[in-house]
């Protein structure tokens, strides 16, 4: 059968390479210049030796344990090597009064206080989150407590929203918009005006996970894997820099249409963000277009770029720094944390933000359209079933529930791929 993927994400070319590896005739259409989706490895010339830098402006770390075992046992087969890092964290919140960062070592006489030193020992939080005054104390006892909790996986809050959670008292203010809301925003983009609708369930999960286990990165770039997965494919058969406008079907074909012309193929596979396909799948019938609608949807840009003014004014730089001050509320990952000898680059994105970095100081930009985990994602992700094949049309992505079905619907790479070979195998 000749197949179209529409996308060039992990998800997209999964399910295009298993389906050609079967014996079908795939085309895989790109809007942007590279394949990758959420993955967007960049090389920077190295001042230090003839190897470039390799940087990521998309996804950066995995997980080979909790969230991507699949995905990781593909990259050995690949011969893609994984290193482990330490991941760091500092944030200042100026309105608020909360400072703390895991870069610093505990005094030891707090290890006779296990109640307000357990996560402190853990992670190395440094002795600046008990000095800063009261809300930083208060703060920490909190955080505290909520690790000793998804440590004894004593996480599981019911099916409720962020904003059910608060008012049930589970966490305080303070708490949701000093850490959890944070969180949320570095790891799914998700900005303040769709926090509190968002599923605690999928949140704590995932931040359980990430706290439980080591996390890995790909030394040589994330694009190893995607480039990996889609040598199997033609060349010829992916094209780049083709947005698909739109795909309408008929009794006998599923039509599409780009700029270039129009293309009959006698199925579709949608490897885009539920949002995407709203926009140029046609003809939806009632049960399509209510269950794509109730997916989310934000953009989230970010910027490489040597801006020192994005860091920490009073805590040490971390990995990963997650600041509110006077621009707005923002996340800055400094890369040369990552790996001795990484330069000392660092990529920020925010929400509603008043200034961005000076543009003489930023090196590369990258746009990522990202689903988010509200409470709607957790029914949906797993209702889209219903309408898979309907006239041929069929999805893959992270919005796709492709784990076992007692686990927590997912948003990360791991489901992404896992749904494209689920579809791949589906009576296309």
């Amino acid at each position: 059968m000749k197949i179209a993927v529409v996308g060039a994400g992990i998800a997209g070319l999964a399910a295009a390479s298993k389906l050609h590896k079967k014996g079908h005739d795939v085309y895989v259409y790109e809007s942007s210049k590279e394949i990758g989706g959420h993955v967007k490895t960049v090389s920077i010339p190295s001042s230090s030796n003839d190897r470039p830098d390799i940087l990521e402006l998309g996804v950066f770390m995995h997980d080979p344990v909790a969230i991507h075992p699949t995905m990781c046992r593909l990259a050995k087969e690949f011969g893609i090597t994984s290193q482990p890092f330490s991941l760091t964290t500092t944030v200042e919140q100026e309105k608020s009064h909360i400072f703390w960062t895991t870069c610093q070592k505990i005094p030891r006489f707090l290890a006779s206080y296990p109640t307000l030193s357990e996560y402190c020992l853990h992670s190395k939080m440094g002795f600046d989150a008990l000095k800063n005054g009261w809300q930083s104390f208060s703060h920490l006892i909190e955080l505290s407590r909520f690790f000793r909790a998804i440590k004894n996986d004593k996480n599981c809050y019911g099916n409720i929203s962020v904003q059910e959670a608060l008012n049930q008292n589970l966490f305080s203010q303070k708490f949701i918009n000093g850490w959890l809301l944070p969180q949320m925003f570095c790891w799914w983009g998700v900005p303040k005006l769709y926090a509190m609708q968002c599923s605690l369930k999928l949140v704590v999960d995932s931040i359980a996970k990430v706290a439980k286990y080591p996390q890995y990165i790909f030394p040589n770039g994330w694009n190893q894997l995607i480039k990996a997965i889609a040598c199997s494919l033609p060349q010829n058969n992916i094209y780049l820099n083709t947005e698909v406008q739109a795909i309408s079907r008929s009794p006998k074909a599923v039509e599409v249409t780009t700029k270039s012309g129009k293309t009959n193929y006698g199925a579709v596979i949608f490897a885009t963000p539920p949002s995407i396909t709203r926009k140029i799948l046609k003809d939806k019938d009632l049960n399509e277009e209510r269950i794509l609608n109730s997916f989310q949807t934000t953009t989230t840009e970010v910027y490489l770029h040597k801006d020192t003014s994005w860091l920490p004014k009073r805590q040490k730089k971390a990995i990963i720094n997650l600041i509110s001050n006077e621009r707005g509320d923002f996340c800055t990952f400094w890369c040369g944390g990552l790996l001795k000898g990484r330069p000392d680059l660092f990529i920020s994105w925010g929400d509603q933000l008043q200034h961005l970095p000076k543009n003489s100081l930023v090196l590369s930009k990258g746009s990522f359209e990202r689903t988010l985990p509200t409470m709607s994602y957790l029914s949906s992700c797993k209702e889209i079933q219903k309408i898979q094949g309907n006239g041929n049309i069929w999805h893959a992505g992270a919005h796709v529930h492709a784990l076992k079905e007692n686990e927590t619907p997912s948003l990360w790479h791991e489901n992404a791929l896992l749904s494209g070979f689920l579809v791949s195998n589906q009576e296309v």
